[in-house]
């Protein structure tokens, strides 16, 4: 039950996890990080890892590696590796950086890999370090990674070029052959910062740096209880590991020894990472995905709703297509439609939903019944977490009431959380259950397939095209899929009789400049009048 609070009558919409739904959600937690199979191993691994590297992407690693050893942790595109495979490589990539003088405490270090092993070593290794690590979206548009590295101030970029970085720089490559120090030195893990980028509606991508407390685990236990992960049993990531959705998943796998598939390994098999808003040529996710279920024996999907749509597609389609048999599939990063959610369960699996921002960290969740019995919500506040909904003046409002989505978690990262929480640029209502519902962005920028899409800015870099007069950008369903809702990007450019401006031209123009999730599938050409 969740707290009910009462203002002249009305229940306000300002809700917290009563303590039956705390105690569950902290006891299903422990169970995913095989403290109900493996307790002394956990409890030992645990201690020695938290006391020697703090709550880092470091302490995940080597506590992994001490309790799991030499069994396969992940499998990518370049191959499977061990769990302790995965150390050897963080400490000697930390040991070199540190040696080496790359990453010293406190240095600023950006991050850019690729979705698979390099991406949690690299990590891991410059908070091995103590850097401040940035991961930074290997598919940023040039725009927004100028505006990134000019306010960043970036003292170490690990992985390719990047523009508007003018710095010191190693290509993930050259850190198997930086000379190792004679002894690895001592970790300085606990003084690292990790830091998260926005998603860059409202300007260039901005640092968010996570902070830990002491009251973290609390919303941590809730949220990995709600995955079903079990030790032993595959993990398939969908989401980009540069998310925080993506990461946290990883993390949660590599500790409770569940074994990962990242989204490197899956894409010759078709499956694409949230940055295809723009392709021209779908690939079908839902194949690639249940083919791997049924070949993997997968227990727990992380993806974000694109990904789900189109594995409900799929599987309406094959009506000889084993079913979900109880998986569990994790939708974030975006809404996940109740005709997707129900489509699933039809198929035997069991959809979760999250919903949370980069300042906060996950919030809320819905599992399984509660989206039959909620159509469209994102679900009630984990252990340790509050949700409000308030108006323009921070009032809180009764249930039922739409307004401003206002936040309150013990994973929140803002410099200052005091206890104002964190209002986001969301609106949303929460009903008279204590449930929470997304009613889109009250700064009017979009989705597509798990990233935001700013029209203006697209419009903004075809109208500047040497040849266009004018140009017009908006967003249509793709009629090859049975995808509900926009799905990709269509344009229109006036050019002038005497330009050589091709739709090819302005499509390159638009991907090089903000990425690929805002380039356009087809681009018109109307030549201008004479």
């Amino acid at each position: 039950m969740t707290q009910r609070r009462r203002l002249g009558g009305a229940r306000l919409a300002d809700v917290r996890p009563g303590l039956g739904q705390t105690a569950r959600q902290l006891a299903d937690g422990l169970r995913a990080l095989a403290f109900d199979t493996h307790p002394w191993t956990m409890l030992t691994g645990a201690a020695d890892g938290l006391w020697r590297h703090g709550m880092t992407p470091t302490a995940a690693v080597l506590m992994a590696a001490s309790a799991w050893g030499d069994r396969a942790a992940l499998t990518d595109g370049l191959g499977t590796a061990s769990y302790r495979q995965l150390a050897v490589q963080t400490l000697r990539w930390g040991a070199a950086l540190a040696a080496g003088g790359w990453v010293r405490p406190g240095s600023r270090v950006a991050l850019v890999a690729p979705d698979d092993r390099r991406l949690i070593a690299g990590l891991a290794a410059a908070c091995w370090a103590g850097g401040q690590v940035s991961l930074v979206n290997p598919r940023l548009g040039a725009d927004d990674a100028r505006g990134y590295f000019a306010a960043a101030r970036v003292d170490t970029l690990l992985g390719p070029a990047q523009p508007g970085h003018h710095g010191p720089r190693l290509d993930l490559d050259d850190l198997d052959r930086l000379p190792l120090p004679v002894g690895l030195g001592r970790s300085r893990a606990k003084s690292a910062h990790f830091v998260m980028l926005t998603g860059g509606t409202t300007g260039a991508p901005r640092g968010i740096t996570i902070r830990r407390r002491w009251t973290a685990p609390l919303a941590a236990l809730g949220l990995a209880g709600a995955t079903g992960v079990r030790h032993g049993v595959p993990i398939l990531i969908c989401a980009p590991l540069f998310h925080g959705y993506g990461l946290a998943a990883a993390m949660l796998g590599l500790v409770g020894g569940s074994p990962l598939i990242l989204p490197s390994h899956l894409r010759p098999s078709g499956i694409a990472t949230m940055d295809k808003g723009g392709a021209t040529t779908r690939v079908d996710w839902g194949e690639a995905i249940a083919a791997t279920l049924t070949r993997s024996g997968v227990g727990t999907v992380f993806g974000a709703p694109a990904h789900f749509r189109s594995l409900a597609a799929h599987l309406d389609r094959q009506a000889a297509t084993p079913p979900l048999r109880g998986a569990r599939l994790i939708s974030g990063a975006d809404r996940l439609d109740p005709r997707t959610a129900a489509s699933l369960a039809g198929h035997g699996g069991t959809v979760v939903n999250y919903y949370g921002t980069t300042e906060t960290g996950t919030v809320t969740m819905a599992v399984g019944r509660e989206l039959d019995d909620h159509p469209g919500t994102v679900g009630r506040p984990v252990a340790g977490s509050r949700v409000q909904i308030v108006d323009a003046l921070g009032r809180t409002l009764p249930r039922g009431v739409p307004g401003r989505v206002r936040l309150f978690s013990p994973l929140a990262s803002l410099s200052d959380p005091g206890s104002r929480g964190h209002t986001t640029a969301d609106n949303g209502l929460i009903d008279q259950d204590g449930f929470l519902f997304h009613l889109g962005r009250a700064d009017g920028a979009t989705r597509l397939n798990g990233e935001f899409v700013q029209l203006d800015q697209i419009t903004a870099v075809l109208n500047g095209s040497p040849g266009v007069v004018s140009a017009r950008v908006w967003l249509s369903d793709d009629q090859s899929t049975t995808l509900p809702g926009p799905s990709r990007v269509l344009a229109e450019a006036v050019v002038r009789p005497d330009s050589p401006v091709s739709p090819e031209a302005l499509r390159a123009l638009v991907l090089a400049r903000l990425g690929p999730a805002a380039q356009p599938a087809r681009v018109t050409i109307i030549t201008a009048d004479a």
